[in-house]
């Protein structure tokens, strides 16, 4: 599937939460399985784990090949620090610290039906399922680009379609990652 671009081909595609939102979310949202476990970031600071997130079922595919290929990008990194010569245990342990120092199981949320921050009207992507909040407290939204991401992380987000909210022009939204552009 193509990323869409804009309002009315989010509409089109993902289908309509405003109209009969409970029979919207049965037929259109899914609990998809993390690869690695996330730690939610709860309002108060606290991380509570889980494995699994509530997205729209178009989108659990490029999700799930994004985090594995996050997976498999660390665990070839941990292997050239560490050597090719260790056992896959060993590997799994390391590659989870990594994943843990950097973030990249911090999750700030998904499915949200509500508008976007800061205005009253307009639907947030989160509201479709189709949004993603990584690591909220080192990206925040802000006017002035702050992130802790990585070019390789952000870059395999865009790869599977994916756009990166810390490219907005006027609010910088780092943590975000949507399936839709031009919205």
């Amino acid at each position: 599937m193509n990323t869409p671009n804009g309002f009315e081909e989010v509409l089109r595609i993902f289908g309509d939460p405003r109209t009969d939102n409970a029979k919207w979310q049965a037929a259109n949202l899914i609990e998809v399985h993390c690869p690695f476990l996330f730690r939610y970031f709860d309002d108060d600071g606290s991380l509570s784990v889980l494995s699994h997130i509530r997205l729209h079922k178009l989108v659990a595919e490029p999700f799930t090949s994004v985090q594995a290929d996050v997976l498999n990008y660390l665990r070839l990194a941990v292997k050239k620090e560490q050597g090719f010569d260790k056992t896959s245990h060993f590997y799994d342990v390391e590659v989870q610290k990594r994943i843990e120092a950097d973030g990249y199981d911090i999750f700030g949320g998904s499915y949200n039906y509500r508008p976007i921050r800061g205005t009253v009207r307009k639907l947030s992507l989160h509201s479709f399922g189709i949004a993603i909040d990584m690591d909220p407290d080192k990206n925040p939204r802000q006017s002035v680009l702050k992130t802790s991401f990585p070019d390789w992380y952000i870059n395999t987000w865009k790869r599977h379609g994916w756009f990166w909210g810390g490219d907005f022009r006027s609010l910088r939204d780092s943590m975000h990652f949507q399936y839709a552009t031009g919205c």
